[in-house]
């Protein structure tokens, strides 16, 4: 991304964490995916009930608040960080800043190293 000279340089996780934060609270109730209809709300709604993140508790806050809360903080500074998503958080950022991502993954898979892509746009 700095390569590419996009305004706002220089990037790093905490500016994509504030794109994406930005985004999404102005956003929250856009389809986004055109084939399910789905918003990005009850796309995070579901992630959460499906225990992706945000553990349930007694306070009566949604599962999306709670995903505002948690997106927005780092590794160091706690356990409960949400880690971007391709899906959803990528497509945000394919979003606001008009490219295309191509995600490769390197894993291992029943004693074998597997690499994965994956491509990314708005």
């Amino acid at each position: 991304m700095n390569a590419l000279c996009i305004p706002a340089c220089p990037f790093d996780v905490d500016v994509f964490r504030e794109a994406c934060l930005n985004y999404i609270e102005c956003r929250q109730c856009c389809v986004y995916d055109s084939q399910t209809h789905k918003t990005r709300c009850q796309a995070i709604e579901e992630d959460a009930v499906a225990g992706k993140y945000a553990k349930n508790d007694r306070k009566k806050q949604t599962y999306f608040h709670k995903y505002l809360i948690n997106f927005g903080l780092k590794s160091a500074e706690s356990s409960s960080v949400i880690w971007g998503r391709p899906e959803i958080e990528g497509r945000m950022l394919c979003q606001i800043y008009m490219v295309k991502l191509h995600i490769i993954e390197n894993f291992h898979s029943i004693g074998q190293e597997v690499i994965g892509h994956q491509l990314v746009d708005p």
